[in-house]
């Protein structure tokens, strides 16, 4: 038996306001990242771990775009990463 989809109505500027609240947090998600163990040719990198930090360098100025407008784009995206 199929179902119709799943669809709900929310105010996309509330949305926005309350992930824009939480820029910096993503960058938390973004840090530290293992990536595990890798062999270049003779050489060996273990524990390899990376991090996303803005250019600035400053995590305080860090902001997302978020887009609702699924014709476009569905998610979250920076130029300044």
């Amino acid at each position: 038996m199929l179902h119709n989809p799943l669809r709900i109505r929310v105010n996309s500027d509330l949305v926005r306001s309350v992930f824009h609240k939480k820029d910096q947090d993503i960058l938390k998600l973004l840090s530290d990242i293992e990536l595990g163990d890798y062999e270049l040719g003779h050489n060996q990198i273990k524990n390899l771990k990376v991090s996303f930090s803005p250019q600035s360098g400053d995590e305080s100025d860090f902001d997302y775009n978020l887009s609702l407008d699924q014709s476009k784009f569905l998610g979250i995206e920076s130029d300044t990463l």
